[in-house]
């Protein structure tokens, strides 16, 4: 658990709650930290994986999530959606809620990137887990978001409408490398770089891309093309990518990319371009710092202009 001490200290104060939200940046390492944790412990969990669900099923995704159980408890091996489980056994089950009615051991059930279950029709994930949590028995819910702003919108603890408002939920940050860290972290990852402060100024303490970089030896072009491969694939419509090109670039200039010079390069008001920005914020590619100006991560303000 190296370089996650902070967040392993977190969440060894929570574990024994109900509801815990995983939050952090875009691509800082919060799925992998989740699994080493779990692997490493002694406790009985599983790992789904809502978004290769989603990936699997589109809007079926409850479908693909209750069939990838079946599948990889019969096989005794994570298959699909399912991440990681130790010793989970469940038998005649049909659909999520019964799946965990039919745990009989304390179980943690590890929901990835869990905004995905948002898009999931005709199931509402949040009722499950409201009646699970409510009654404090085997079943201890972990959330881990994507994009944190649409978790915690999905999620909607603080949201009177929402099944989970008032469950007493208990937050994990997941939290970037500093510059020191980071020049350690990548160093070990590839002994022949020395350069580690410039990586730092160019990707950030983000673990997920750190590791991409040491396994694509250490090549920033290589780099460059996956992040966009992997931004093209999740943002739709041009005004979408244009906007956080500029972003981008400002956040580059001058730090942050101010209301004026968004609209002034892209030649429209921001209120016509406020689902593209929202969409970008949900999915943590942009943090807004004030009402009226925005930022993105540094690898994405180093490598997208």
């Amino acid at each position: 658990m190296k370089y996650y001490e902070y967040e392993k200290w977190q969440l060894d104060k929570y574990i024994g709650e109900y509801f815990i939200i995983i939050t952090g940046p875009r691509w800082v390492g919060k799925s992998y930290f989740i699994k080493n944790f779990m692997e490493q412990s002694s406790r009985n969990y599983i790992i789904i994986d809502a978004f290769k669900a989603w990936k699997e099923k589109n809007l079926w995704l409850h479908k693909a999530i209750v069939e990838d159980i079946s599948e990889s408890i019969q096989k005794k091996d994570p298959t699909g959606a399912v991440v990681s489980f130790g010793d989970v056994k469940a038998e005649n089950f049909h659909d999520f809620r019964s799946f965990l009615q039919s745990l009989e051991d304390e179980t943690y059930v590890v929901l990835d990137h869990a905004d995905y279950l948002r898009y999931a029709r005709g199931v509402d994930f949040r009722e499950i887990a409201q009646e699970l949590i409510d009654r404090r028995d085997n079943i201890h819910f972990i959330f881990v978001a994507k994009g944190t702003p649409a978790l915690l919108n999905y999620l909607g603890p603080s949201d009177p409408r929402s099944p989970l408002f008032m469950r007493y939920e208990k937050y994990v940050e997941v939290v970037e490398l500093s510059p020191n860290e980071t020049k350690e972290f990548v160093q070990e990852l590839c002994p022949h770089l020395q350069q580690g402060f410039e990586v730092y100024r160019e990707i950030g303490g983000l673990r997920g891309y750190l590791k991409k970089f040491a396994e694509i030896e250490c090549n920033k072009q290589e780099l460059k093309k996956l992040l966009e491969r992997e931004l093209k694939q999740e943002i739709r419509g041009k005004n979408t990518w244009n906007t956080l090109k500029v972003i981008a670039k400002y956040t580059r200039i001058k730090g942050y990319a101010h209301k004026n010079m968004i609209e002034k390069e892209i030649g429209k008001p921001l209120d016509y371009l406020k689902d593209s920005i929202e969409t970008l914020v949900n999915n943590g590619l942009v943090i807004r710092t004030s009402t009226r100006a925005y930022k993105t991560p540094k690898i994405l303000a180093r490598f997208l202009t």
